[in-house]
């Protein structure tokens, strides 16, 4: 099955020569610099307030002796991926914003199936959605590829 939603990164590693912030984007704005985004050419700030909220969680895991890392894995269990609302999402203004976590390369194709279900069940049409997958010189946990998902404001 070719994946209509989960496309892998083919800019991976690469880091840009300008990494500047795209501020406020709308889905459109995001589906017109899809290939501008997995270059890492553009990065999506989070609210001020989000930014303060990540910082915090980050340094609350660090006193526990927990990473985000750690955090993902447990979330995922067995099933060698997740999907969770971010919970400090970039500030995309139409937009709800999701992450789908890959712990096991082998596990795209479920992964896929996954989200064209969630997808279903929220009634969104894979058309009206953005998902890219995270430049690797840019991840926040980094060893884990993870895919951002945009879709639609209900």
């Amino acid at each position: 099955m070719e994946s209509v939603i989960l496309r892998r990164n083919p800019y991976h590693g690469l880091k840009a020569s300008e990494h500047r912030p795209l501020r406020n984007p709308t889905l459109q704005d995001l589906r017109n610099l899809y290939d501008s985004l997995q270059r890492a050419e553009y990065w999506i700030p989070r609210s001020a307030e989000d930014e303060a909220a990540i910082q915090a969680y980050k340094q609350q895991l660090l006193s526990e002796g927990r990473s985000i890392e750690d955090e993902i894995r447990q979330l995922a269990g067995d099933s060698g991926f997740v999907l969770m609302e971010n919970k400090f999402p970039y500030a995309v203004q139409d937009a709800r914003h999701y992450v789908l976590w890959i712990l096991d390369g082998d596990v795209l194709e479920d992964a896929e199936q996954y989200i064209c279900n969630f997808l279903e069940s929220q009634q969104i049409c894979p058309d009206e959605t953005v998902c890219y997958e995270n430049n690797i010189a840019y991840q926040t946990a980094s060893g884990i590829p993870h895919f951002h998902i945009y879709v639609p404001q209900p």
